[in-house]
């Protein structure tokens, strides 16, 4: 292709990423374990800002730890910062080990056995039940009142009815309000994370721009270079719906979607809602569908809500979380005893490639917590092996201790969450083919 606004995914990119995904980690993995180092998607905001590299490849490692982060801030306990340490030691690890000759499909597959194995042994062997005091979060949902949303909600539905759509839409505006438009809503499975810009809401805010349908699968990347090369040619927002996409087509799409180069969104429909090609004023999606503003089709009322809401229902969701699926040990000890389930995953070829990666990974956040308090990891690490499931490094005490009898736990929905969302990164990372660039770039 002649076109000069595209760029090869190469080895050199991805060491740039990396570079770059260190720099952002950097910042945050020093305050891992420590009280108060939960961090908002607010501050992750002023990651983005701080860390300003010149290499547009390089800020694309950035933009895949903030989005990793943002994507944990619903779930209670430290994820915000886990999971960003376990991609990055997923992609530095995959640095080392993965040789040009390894076959990445099978690297991957490992890396997902692995994962698999070590969630299903920390569900079915080191969830406890949660004794932790729930004074804190109790307290978050006494101090947030939600009662000023609801005369909000009954005027939408006044306004749509049972068969039009409401959409939630974030606003630090003072006073909210609710607006009615035009519009239609259609279903769609669960999507890439990378494709969500409000973390808090679970929502993306796209337009002007066009919508793309496909009544086949999309496996090729090259089918979708016109369409991205055009949008970025007449600064179009783009959201791509099909019933299947593959991982190499979604992975280019997200990457592309960071870069800022292009504003995408990748959907799989999944209902018989007929839906046509063609241009969108705005457009709102979520995990759970897609719902475009145009000058037709059904009511859409549109309810602006403080941001300050959401902290109500997430205080609410980190209740529900404990108590409903228990924790696990803390001090990232929950994963130095799930090390040992990897020996009994079975894999052939390059998949044990992934399964060291795996390995590997396990051990970054108890090391990276340990070393945030001036110890040396490598003896404290060596010595919790020879301890109960339930036993972990003390940072205040600097002992070996029972840390679920010290209330020294995680969440096990966060836990799980964090991993599984660091492996899904790592591989869009690994399969990702082309990277958008703008032309002056290339020419520079």
């Amino acid at each position: 292709m002649s076109d000069p606004s595209y760029l090869l995914f190469n080895v050199d990119a991805q060491k740039k990423i990396l570079r770059g995904a260190r720099a952002a980690i950097n910042l945050l993995a020093p305050s891992y374990g420590h009280h108060t180092s939960h961090t908002s998607p607010h501050a992750f905001g002023e990651l983005a800002q701080s860390v300003q590299l010149d290499d547009p490849q390089e800020m694309v490692g950035v933009m895949c730890i903030k989005k990793i982060a943002e994507s944990m801030d619903a779930f209670c306990g430290d994820g915000t910062r886990l999971a960003p340490i376990l991609l990055y030691n997923f992609l530095q690890e995959g640095a080392q080990l993965i040789s040009p000759k390894a076959n990445l499909q099978h690297v991957i597959m490992g890396m997902e056995k692995g994962v698999k194995g070590v969630v299903d042994f920390i569900k079915s062997n080191l969830v406890k039940p949660a004794t932790l005091p729930l004074t804190f979060l109790t307290a978050q949902l006494a101090n947030h009142n939600i009662k000023g949303v609801l005369p909000l909600l009954r005027v939408a539905y006044d306004q749509v009815g049972v068969d039009g759509n409401i959409v939630l839409e974030p606003t630090r505006a003072t006073p909210q309000k609710v607006t009615l438009e035009r519009g239609v809503y259609f279903s769609t499975s669960p999507i890439s994370g990378y494709f969500v810009d409000e973390p808090n809401l679970g929502l993306s805010e796209l337009g002007p721009g066009t919508l793309h349908i496909f009544d086949h699968p999309l496996t090729s990347t090259e089918e979708l270079l016109p369409i991205l090369i055009q949008a970025r040619q007449k600064n179009h927002s783009l959201i791509i719906v099909a019933p299947a996409i593959s991982k190499n087509a979604l992975s280019t799409l997200a990457m592309n979607h960071l870069q800022h180069t292009l504003n995408i969104c990748c959907v799989q429909k999944t209902d018989k809602t007929p839906i046509e090609c063609g241009l969108f004023s705005k457009a709102w999606v979520t995990a759970y569908g897609v719902t475009l503003q145009r000058d037709e089709d059904s009511l859409l009322s549109v309810v602006q809500i403080a941001n300050e809401i959401d902290l109500h229902l997430k205080a609410h969701q980190f209740l529900k979380q404990v108590t409903q699926h228990g924790v696990v040990v803390g001090g990232g000890a929950v994963w130095l005893h799930a090390l040992g389930s990897l020996d009994q995953v079975i894999a052939t070829g390059d998949e044990h490639i992934g399964i060291r990666l795996v390995r590997q990974a396990l051990l970054a956040p108890a090391r990276q917590l340990i070393e945030n308090h001036n110890k040396s990891s490598g003896a404290i690490i060596h010595q919790i092996f020879k301890k109960p499931d339930s036993y972990g490094y003390h940072l205040i005490t600097d002992q070996i201790e029972d840390l679920y009898a010290q209330n020294i736990t995680d969440s096990s929905a966060m836990t799980i969450e964090a991993i599984e969302q660091a492996l899904k990164a790592a591989t869009e990372l690994l399969l990702t083919e082309v990277i958008i660039s703008n032309k002056q770039t290339l020419e520079e």
